[in-house]
């Protein structure tokens, strides 16, 4: 791969009564259920994030040391999540955007 960038990822698979999710950087998910009267939140993930407004990335950059391992935010860093769902659950998923001004 030749191709030089950085991304944040938010990823969630539904498999069955199964969800499992990955996350880089400040994206983030809510899990909801409903009770009897009220929503309830199962798991809410974390934003990762080094300082505001600067998430952890998966990067390839020409002018990036990567020997400096606190900027070598990659795929080990991602927070997995394994959940049960249920009929009905919601999950909302969200950039920072929707995070940093709804949530």
């Amino acid at each position: 791969c030749q191709t030089l960038g950085a991304t944040t990822a938010l990823l969630l698979a539904l498999e069955g009564d199964r969800l499992t999710t990955a996350n880089v950087g400040d994206s983030q998910y809510i899990h909801l259920r409903r009770g009897t009267n009220e929503w309830t939140c199962i798991y809410h993930s974390n934003s990762q994030v080094h300082y505001f407004n600067c998430p952890f990335q998966l990067t390839r950059m020409p002018d990036v040391d990567l020997d400096k391992r606190s900027l070598w935010k990659q795929a080990e860093v991602s927070e997995t999540q394994v959940a049960e769902v249920a009929a009905g659950d919601i999950v909302i998923c969200g950039s920072d955007g929707i995070f940093d001004n709804v949530f």
